[in-house]
């Protein structure tokens, strides 16, 4: 009786196994590819960018509207992520007392270049809306009046040094 039992439960491990196998193997491929494309910067602007629900914040980017069909990236929808590759990170002031961090996961939450110029999988990376008591809230490419916080830090600056720049990052 023990041998038929042992047998039974290997026979149904073998046939889970096989069922497992044939499931992943129909499954598609999911990973992520990296891709290169060129990457700018932009700060302050408008509260909330294309996608109305999100107030735009560090971590967020811009990609082409639906409109740039030869562009792959441009048919992602809000809220898809993407890793940073190369460079693995993005340095940024987070916020008002000046703090940096490094963002390696972005969000996209906005629409931007509707000339579809930038080329493929061009990413536009939100900077913030920092500003030094007394300076402007308006920072070049980026709706002028924006919406502005007082910090030691500018985030206008931050996209500045960033600048426009083939880098490498995951697909959704």
């Amino acid at each position: 009786m023990a041998t038929v039992l042992r047998r039974l439960l290997f026979f149904i491990g073998a046939v889970a196994l096989a069922s497992v196998a044939l499931v992943v193997s129909a499954l598609p491929d999911v990973r992520a590819a990296v891709v290169s494309g060129v990457m700018t910067g932009y700060a302050n602007g408008n509260l909330t960018g294309s996608d109305s629900s999100v107030e735009l914040s560090n971590g967020h980017f811009a990609n082409h509207p639906s409109s740039c069909t030869g562009d792959p990236a441009a048919a992602w929808p809000y809220g898809s992520l993407i890793v940073m590759y190369d460079p693995g990170w993005v340095p940024e002031h987070y916020d008002s007392a000046g703090h940096t961090a490094g963002f390696s996961y972005l969000y996209l939450h906005d629409i931007g270049d509707l000339n579809c110029s930038q080329g493929n999988y061009w990413a536009d990376v939100y900077f913030g809306r920092w500003i030094r008591s007394g300076e402007s809230c308006d920072c070049p490419g980026s709706p002028s009046p924006g919406v502005c916080y007082i910090s030691p830090a500018r985030a206008c600056d931050d996209a500045i040094v960033w600048g426009s720049a083939v880098r490498q990052y995951n697909t959704p």
